[in-house]
């Protein structure tokens, strides 16, 4: 019967003018001569709050609330008795309230009766009855209200039956709308899960499989493979790189359920068998349902067919790929366009950049790393070729280097041995196959040598040693990787940064000894260093990119002084030479 409180005055919603309580208090006004009527009700905690009112202007309303237990009406229902004032304001006899005593201050009530309203051998409330002009109220008038009390308490009854059952019915209509939308979900994540299985079985991509996924669950979807890259997704997830590694989950993670990473980030592992696959992570807009959740299981699984069976075509198209990457590293008497057209049939762009990367698994499993390389292989557009103890692959890509890594850490969680890749590229198209992959595996042979087993490494990564190893050995990329920033900028601004870094290497890195060897201040050789070092980056003198600097400063003099003893013919020759090999 007691709505919940906070201890302020507020108004609330009118209530039915034609509910029982309404029409005894439009009554007894008329009877008695009443300039206002209502009612009040007594909370647990002592507040009391108005349900109940007829006549009133602004000021007293229905749902006010007082706080403290005081007033006339109180003063009644304490008493069990009938109370009245002539003039409540100046009338002293009882605690005043300041939330009732500003009401009635606004409405301009003198003359205030209050009744008590009985239930069971208690009271509830109290009846008021007040006018706006002072004086006493008859023994007729009381009695009249404490006669209506009891039908006053009968109507609220009465009201508040319907008011609970109005409420249970809105709430009913609620769930019920619930039901409603959550059942049209479960049905429209049922059919798209039936138009998943559709695609998979009808030999779609995955890219398809996870455009469609993340529409249906309204969010950014992501595929990773076990080594964190991301092999599909609608979009971009904040902090991926965070997600932790399969590891790190629980066995009943990893079983299948979907793993909540952050607000609104879920991950599933794709497994196939006791295999590891990688997992789908979900970035939500909306907060999921037990329906999502199953439905992003169901995608995991989706995903973990469509990567099985890429796999098995992989090794159905095996012996053409193999075939065609041979011919690449034998050098093929096949056209180059009979290659491109071979390349084409089995979904690899003859015409954009590759690059070759030559692995060695450190732990054994030769095996198992070779079934790995043809799944990564197919599914990156690119081959595979073992050779001994080496794989070889060929990949779509730029840059060597990130490839190398992304190979190396993805065989290496598969194996649980460390991987030593060695890099080149990218190259062309694919005529320069057979000089990558020789590049490649002489970085990797020189990992070995130098004993970084383990590690990945391109010519550009292994500086004057890639140099060397290089069957280009293009000094002048070399030179350029190393003072181009220097150089040029002398060039720009007829500037002597280079010839001042030589003479401090000359030196002994002594700023003073090198001023002395180009006569110019200490200051200014200072300033040139500082200058040097916003080119080259702060770690310009460290024992490794200072020898690096050294050998590149002594490349550039031989070549300065070759096209000085050879003169402007020289240059010619050397431009032709270049124009002969770019044409290669």
């Amino acid at each position: 019967m007691e709505p919940p409180g906070d201890g302020r005055a507020r108004p609330g919603p009118r209530p039915d003018p034609l509910s029982p309580v309404a029409v005894l208090l439009a009554q007894m006004s008329l009877l008695i001569g009443l300039d206002v009527a209502f009612l009040s009700l007594r909370r647990s905690d002592g507040s009391s709050y108005i349900p109940f009112i007829h006549g009133a202007n602004s000021a007293l309303h229905a749902r006010l609330e007082f706080p403290r237990s005081q007033g006339i009406g109180e003063a009644a229902q304490d008493s069990g008795r009938p109370a009245w004032t002539e003039d409540y304001l100046a009338d002293d006899r009882f605690p005043h309230d300041p939330v009732l005593d500003e009401a009635a201050r606004a409405e301009g009530l003198r003359a205030v009766l209050a009744v008590p309203l009985p239930r069971g051998g208690t009271t509830v409330g109290a009846l008021y009855g007040a006018r706006r002009v002072s004086g006493p109220f008859t023994s007729e008038e009381v009695g009249l209200c404490a006669a209506l009390a009891p039908l006053a308490v009968a109507g609220l009854d009465h009201a508040l039956r319907l008011e609970r059952m109005s409420a249970e019915r809105a709430q009913l209509e609620l769930e019920n709308s619930q039901l409603e939308v959550a059942a049209l979900r479960t049905r429209h994540l049922a059919e798209t899960h039936s138009r998943l299985t559709d695609m998979v079985l009808g030999g779609s991509g995955l890219t398809a499989v996870v455009s469609l996924a993340g529409d249906a669950l309204d969010g950014t979807l992501v595929v990773r493979d076990p080594g964190g890259d991301v092999l599909a997704a609608t979009g971009t997830v904040p902090g991926l790189d965070s997600v932790p590694a399969r590891a790190q989950w629980s066995e009943a993670d990893a079983a299948g359920t979907a793993v909540p990473l952050a607000e609104g980030v879920w991950a599933v592992p794709v497994t196939a068998g006791a295999e590891d696959l990688g997992m789908v992570v979900l970035q939500a807009r909306e907060e999921l349902a037990e329906a999502d959740l199953r439905f992003l299981r169901a995608v995991a699984q989706a995903v973990a067919l469509v990567l099985v069976t890429q796999r098995d075509t992989a090794v159905v198209d095996g012996p053409l790929r193999d075939e065609l990457f041979e011919d690449l590293l034998n050098g093929s008497a096949s056209s180059p366009r009979h290659l491109a057209e071979r390349a084409r049939r089995l979904g690899i762009d003859p015409d954009s950049p590759h690059v070759v990367l030559v692995l060695r698994p450190e732990g054994g499993e030769q095996g198992r790393a070779i079934m790995w390389a043809s799944s990564y292989a197919y599914r990156r557009g690119g081959l595979k070729s073992p050779r001994g103890e080496y794989i070889s692959l060929l990949l779509p890509g730029a840059d060597s280097s990130a490839a190398a890594r992304a190979v190396s850490r993805e065989l290496s969680s598969v194996l649980g041995h460390p991987v030593s890749v060695g890099a080149a590229g990218p190259g062309a198209g694919l005529a320069s196959t057979d000089k990558l992959h020789k590049e490649a595996l002489r970085c990797l042979k020189t990992l070995i040598a130098l004993d970084r087993v383990g590690g990945t490494a391109s010519a550009e990564e292994l500086g004057f040693v890639g140099l060397l190893l290089s069957e280009d050995r293009d000094v002048g990329a070399f030179i350029d990787s190393v003072l181009g920033p220097v150089v040029r900028y002398d060039a720009e601004r007829l500037t002597e940064l280079t010839r001042t870094l030589g003479a401090y290497f000359s030196a002994g890195h002594s700023p003073t000894r090198a001023a002395e060897t180009l006569h110019v201040h200490v200051n200014t050789v200072s300033r040139r260093l500082e200058r040097i070092g916003r080119l080259l980056g702060p770690q310009w003198q460290e024992p490794e990119h200072a020898l690096e600097i050294q050998l590149a400063l002594r490349l550039l003099r031989t070549q300065d002084a070759l096209r000085q003893r050879h003169g402007p013919r020289a240059d010619e020759d050397r431009t032709e030479s270049q124009a002969v090999n770019l044409g290669r």
